[in-house]
């Protein structure tokens, strides 16, 4: 309900309460009390008809009443016509003001909009003068070969350190200026991404707002995202190898398949995340919030997730070879077909709190024809290997 008629339907009902509570109270100014029967006696002088010299004195009691002055309920029947229509005359007025203000806000969103757009199309057009004009990408081709940048330098007509201090400067400046808009703001990062500036600037992305962004197949490697806000995006098939995610807000992203090496992911947030077949190889999890994840079919081969919370998340098929679980909860976990070949501090207590334990690979494994799965090379050696953990219950793996 708009503001005006939030005022006019508040005065309506603040004068209907004020009339029906006086009704029921009785209050003698409101007009609603009892009207009081005040007795009058009159005094008659009569005559006889036969000797009208005698005087018969008759005494008559009348019954009269008397009507109380102005009260509540006179002056609303007074005042209530021109009121209403004085009430409705604002109302409509506050409603043509309240459309106008919406519409100035529309305009100014849109002009802003504009604004934002035309800065995100100069920065594009001033990049490209840079990479192709200037040959700053031909500097970037020759340094990925070469390791000798005065070589480099001489054989190109740029200063590509001053080069790149100047993309930096404007990089960040819009990225400011686009601190509510997400999706530019992800386009921008995918635009240097895939120019290979981004590894070239080093950016400093710490707490950066991208909800919601669309970072499929981005490459975002050694990025500094430290306590970023990266909850709902798609990062499907993302390379983000070594980046720093500490501290991230990542929940309910889809991060399936993405390529997260070496990522430092230290207190990270991945509730309800899906990180199915991604590729963990030795990520820094310790203390990250992985509960509800799906980590199916994952490669979390010498990963460190000491005092993770792994809380009814879903390691199906997930290879944890050699990673260290000191600490981890596993409470609900589903283990069905994890290789935990090699994982370091686990014990019998951890393992007894997951689904499915007795469904892991403890051994040697290898691939399956068939389905393309990891599966135990000796299935006997296995079932040994659990019968053995359930023996001595304080053995750790």
């Amino acid at each position: 309900m708009k503001k005006p008629t939030k005022i006019f339907v508040s005065i309506v009902f603040g004068v209907l309460a004020s009339v029906i509570t006086a009704y029921y109270l009785r209050v003698s100014w409101t007009g609603f009390e009892n009207n009081d029967l005040y007795h009058v006696t009159q005094i008659e002088k009569q005559y006889s008809a036969s000797k009208p010299s005698k005087l018969i004195s008759n005494k008559k009691t009348i019954y009269k009443v008397v009507e109380p002055s102005k009260s509540l309920w006179d002056w609303l029947n007074l005042f209530l016509a021109p009121t209403t229509i004085a009430g409705l005359g604002f109302w409509f007025q506050a409603l043509q003001e309240e459309a106008k203000e919406d519409k100035e806000k529309e305009d100014k969103e849109r002009a802003s909009d504009q604004q934002r757009e035309d800065a995100l199309q100069n920065y594009l057009s001033d990049l490209s003068i840079l990479l192709v004009d200037k040959k700053l990408k031909l500097y970037f081709s020759q340094k990925s070969v070469s390791s000798n940048e005065e070589m480099i330098h001489r054989s190109n007509d740029i200063d590509s350190s001053a080069a790149l201090d100047v993309v930096k400067a404007k990089t960040l400046s819009l990225l400011r200026m686009f601190e509510k808009d997400v999706a530019r703001k992800a386009s921008i990062l995918c635009f240097l991404a895939d120019t290979k500036l981004l590894k070239e600037l080093k950016l400093d992305l710490s707490g950066t707002n991208l909800e919601a962004a669309n970072l499929r197949r981005t490459t975002l490697s050694h990025a500094r995202l430290q306590k970023a806000n990266i909850s709902k995006a798609n990062m499907h098939k993302a390379i983000l190898s070594e980046v720093d995610l500490t501290e991230a807000d990542l929940r309910d992203s889809d991060l399936s398949e993405a390529y997260l090496t070496k990522a430092i992911l230290v207190e990270s947030d991945f509730r309800r995340s899906n990180l199915s077949g991604s590729h963990l190889h030795r990520a820094d999890f310790r203390l990250a919030d992985l509960s509800q994840t799906d980590l199916s079919s994952a490669d979390i081969i010498d990963a460190n997730l000491t005092s993770a919370n792994l809380t009814n998340s879903n390691l199906a098929g997930a290879n944890l070879s050699g990673a260290n679980l000191s600490k981890a909860v596993l409470i609900g976990a589903n283990l069905a077909g994890t290789i935990l070949t090699d994982a370091t501090n686990l014990d019998y207590d951890q393992l007894e709190s997951s689904l499915n334990w007795e469904k892991a690979i403890y051994t040697e494994s290898m691939i399956d024809l068939t389905t393309f799965g990891l599966v135990a090379k000796d299935e006997e050696a296995n079932l040994a290997r659990i019968a053995e953990i359930k023996q001595n219950r304080s053995l750790f793996l």
